[in-house]
Formats: C-alpha cells, structure tokens, sequence
C-alpha cells in the first residue's frame, strides 16, 4: 500500500479535499510577505527584527491554513465511518484454503406477498396479501466459489389475524416450505471489485440500478452493502466501500448501542417515508441491515415501522468441515 492509499492520508484529504481558496488571496499573501522581507534586507538585518519576520511568515502561513481548513467540515456520519475503514484495512484477511471453508449465518425477513388468484377459493377483501417471511440461512463457501446453502423457512409473521387465517386456508404455507429446511449447492465465482477508491467508485456506479426512482444514494449504498455482505473480501475492499459509503450526502450517524456503529439514508417511495439502515461492528463488519417505513404504506397496507427488509450477520468463520460450528 502507497502513502497516498493509506488511511490517515485519505482521511486528511478528504477532511480538506482539493480546496481553493478565495481569488486573489494567496497573492496578497505573497505580496505582503515579500514588502515585509524586502524591508527587512534593504538595511542590516540585527537580531531584533528576526523574531518579527518570523511572526509574520507564522502569521501569513496560518491565515492560508485557515483559509483552506475552515469551511471543509465532515458530518459524524462521514468521520465514524472514516474511522471504521482505517480499522478494518488493518485486519487480517480471511480466506478458504482448498480444505476449509468460511462459514457464514445469518437470519432474515422480507415482506411477501400473494396475489388474490394464489389464494383459490378462499374469500379476501383485498387484490394482495402482504406478510412478513422470516428464514435463517447458513452458507460454505470453498476456495473456488463453490458455495453450499442450507435455508429455514420460519413461520411468517402478519398485519392481521384474518391475513394469517387467510394465508393458512389458501395453503400458502406448503407453497412457502413453513418449517422445512432445503441445502443446494451452487458454482458462483467471486465477483471482481476493484480496490483502489477511484476505481471502486466507478464499478457501483456502473452496477447501479437507475430504473427504480430512487435517489442516488440509496442506490449506491444497496449496491455497497452488497459488496460488505460478501464473506471473504479483501479488508483494502472492504475499506475502500466504507470509505466510499461515507462520502454520501444524505449518510446519517444514528445510536444503536451495544458498542455498534448505526448509520442510516432517509428517503421517499410511493409517497412513503423509507429508511435503510446498517450497522457495523468495531472492524468493519456487516452486521445489521434493514429497510423500514416511517410512515404507513397504505397502498400495501402497512403501518409505520415495518421492516420489509431485515438481516442479522454473524461474523464469518473459518471451518474444517460443512458443519455448523
């Protein structure tokens, strides 16, 4: 790693960024820097008039450093975030070797839906069923790519009781394997991200998806908790997109407790106030993500607060064998 990619130089020089400062200021500077040296070599220069040209030249330097510095500020959100990343570049990576394999679990829920048709004969006053589908998943993943997947479907969770008596008399349960664990065992080569931050920055704007009148933000930060899902990356990646990530506008600190950091993007969809939110631990990890109303979905039927997306992480391991630790 150069010293122009290490941490504390890309924090500094994105505290100050590439600043210019006010038209003709530099050049007063100069000009009366110089006058004043010029005054003090047209005659002999004594001992007294050195701390006074010394003064000056402080003087002069600190104004162009206050001059550059003080309207360059960081947001919490940004600075935290900045923090992370230098941590987690210093971390030791973890690869599989051709005999182990790196473990990950994690339990999720999203909101699931069923068309009127789906439910047959059974009676129901609206043209779509929403409730909340929970599962843990648990993954292998081998040096090359081969990845081994075993999945639990947990019982949903509903808005109402009629929307969960309605959902067990269509016999959506069995469509939705309620209680059944299934394992399969897919080839997907690692994805290539760049790590350089420049580079990096171009690959998810490129992978961006442009067609779901989102705002940019919350586009590009799906794409890069996409990357921090990934178990087995680089820690230089995994600096590099929280980096990236903290250089959004719209990026928010929040409180979490429990020694995790929160951050989180606001938004509007449908006329409803949305939020994605994350959080990591003290290396960098992905921890917890989900996506939330603020406000009631009434097209879909949803009060404030629901988590139509949310995922817990455990930290990745190495193992032996395609076992649970």
């Amino acid at each position: 790693m150069t010293d122009k990619q290490h941490p504390v130089d890309r924090l500094a020089r994105y505290l100050v960024g590439d600043p210019e400062p006010p038209p003709g200021s530099c050049e007063r500077v100069d000009a009366a820097l110089m006058a004043e040296i010029a005054k003090t070599t047209a005659r002999p220069v004594a001992p007294r008039f050195r701390p006074r040209v010394w003064a000056i030249v402080a003087l002069a330097a600190a104004v162009v450093v206050f001059m550059v510095v003080q309207p360059f500020t960081q947001s919490p959100a940004s600075a935290a975030l900045e923090e992370i990343a230098m941590v987690a570049a210093e971390q030791d990576p973890l690869t599989a070797s051709d005999s182990s394999f790196i473990y990950t679990r994690s339990q999720m829920q999203g909101l699931g839906s069923a068309s009127k048709e789906a439910l047959g004969d059974v009676p129901y006053d609206f043209e779509e069923l929403y409730y909340l589908v929970r599962m843990d998943r648990e993954a292998w993943t081998g040096s090359e790519g081969t990845v081994q997947i075993r999945t639990t479907f947990k019982k949903p969770s509903f808005f109402s009781e009629t929307d969960e008596d309605v959902y067990y008399a269509a016999g959506l349960d069995i469509r939705d394997e309620v209680g059944k664990t299934t394992t399969s065992t897919v080839s997907i080569p690692p994805e290539e991200w760049p790590e350089g931050i420049d580079e990096l920055d171009q690959a998810i704007r490129d992978t961006i998806v442009d067609d779901r009148g989102l705002p940019f933000d919350v586009e590009y930060l799906d794409v890069a908790l996409d990357i921090l899902r990934e178990a087995n990356i680089s820690p230089q990646l995994r600096a590099s997109t929280l980096t990236l990530i903290s250089r959004l506008e719209s990026l928010e600190l929040d409180e979490p407790g429990s020694g995790l950091s929160a951050f989180s993007v606001g938004y509007t969809e449908r006329d409803v106030r949305m939020r994605l939110g994350f959080h990591l631990d003290n290396v960098g990890n992905l921890i917890f993500e989900e996506v939330v109303t603020l406000t009631q979905d009434s097209e879909r039927r949803l009060p404030p607060n629901t988590p139509i997306f949310r995922a817990v992480y455990e930290p990745a391991a190495e193992v032996e064998s395609l076992a649970a630790p």
